[in-house]
């Protein structure tokens, strides 16, 4: 485009908005955290403010919502009555805005096709979405890959944490699985001897757990919605080969015999089969790893800078236009 100093970036100061990648947006605000939760509204109210005062100022061809996502729809309301003028807005994967919004939005970045379809098909628009894959967050330099005597999963939402408690059950191998509450694990009972459970931890030390693991399994309930990217484009990133699901969404980042072993959701004889094999069989695992590691170049903070500056750069052609 033009000058990405034709930009603003709204957004919180954390993972890939804080990263030296995103430095190439040159103007950047940051929600400042007054008290409680950095996106709780009265935090939210003053970045919404700063990016209105910024706009009075400078008038930027594009306002970018980073990660302050519940400012979206007060700059919609703004952009509706036709007081932004011709800057075009650009919003992130997390969308926290009703569907008639999207007349006013240039563009939403999502980070799944299935995503693109379940919500086009709701609400007619798919013109309107720019598709790319998430990125990892993480310093993957600082960690050591060197596999240890157990498998690894992890996660919050729509995991299915009790069929692969139940695949292990007896398996010569010990499993961790770290989530952040027990509600998430939803197991009843007693855990067999060769699990152990760790509860909510900083990003790094959860990664730490994930790199010295044999392989990383990420069991997902079967639903329409998108969950666990987060989790397998960080294991990729370790250079992990994957146990996941066939009927998720989230399966279009993996390849079945290739980056990972994909069984359906609540299969419990199939991850067991699944665990089997790739304990069995380290040449092929070590394979497979090299697969990983090279799809995993796909998730990189600087890949994707890329993807978004090209989002940039065709919504200032239509600023022109």
């Amino acid at each position: 485009m033009h000058n990405l100093k034709d930009v603003v970036v709204l957004t919180v100061n954390k993972s890939y908005w804080a990263s030296e990648e995103c430095r190439v947006f040159p103007n950047r605000l940051y929600a400042w955290q007054f008290y409680g939760h950095s996106q709780n509204n009265f935090n939210s109210f003053f970045i919404f403010l700063r990016g209105v005062l910024y706009w009075l100022i400078y008038r930027p061809r594009i306002i970018f919502f980073g990660s302050s996502h519940r400012i979206i729809p007060w700059f919609v309301q703004l952009k509706k009555r036709g007081w932004l003028g011709k800057t075009k807005l650009i919003a992130t994967h997390q969308v926290y805005f009703p569907d008639e919004s999207l007349e006013w939005i240039e563009r939403v970045i999502l980070t799944s096709h299935q995503d693109v379809a379940n919500r086009a098909a709701r609400n007619g628009h798919p013109e309107k979405y720019a598709v790319f894959p998430h990125h990892a967050d993480g310093d993957y330099s600082q960690y050591d890959t060197a596999p240890q005597d157990y498998i690894f999963s992890g996660g919050r939402a729509s995991r299915d944490f009790p069929s692969l408690i139940e695949a292990v059950r007896g398996m010569d191998v010990r499993l961790r699985i770290i989530t952040h509450i027990p509600e998430y694990l939803e197991y009843e009972g007693e855990l067999p001897e060769n699990v152990e459970v760790f509860w909510k931890m900083p990003l790094d030390e959860f990664l730490g757990h994930a790199a010295g693991a044999l392989f990383v399994v990420v069991p997902l309930k079967s639903t329409a919605d998108i969950h666990g990217i987060s989790t397998i484009v960080q294991a990729m990133s370790l250079g992990k080969v994957i146990i996941s699901n066939l009927d998720i969404p989230s399966s279009e980042y993996l390849e079945d015999g290739k980056t990972a072993i994909l069984v359906r959701s609540g299969d419990v004889e199939g991850y067991r089969k699944a665990i089997h094999f790739l304990l069995d069989n380290p040449d092929k695992r070590q394979e497979m790893e090299a697969n990983v590691r090279e799809a995993a170049r796909n998730y990189t903070y600087e890949v994707y800078t890329q993807n978004i500056v090209k989002v940039c750069e065709q919504a200032s052609v239509h600023f022109d236009g």
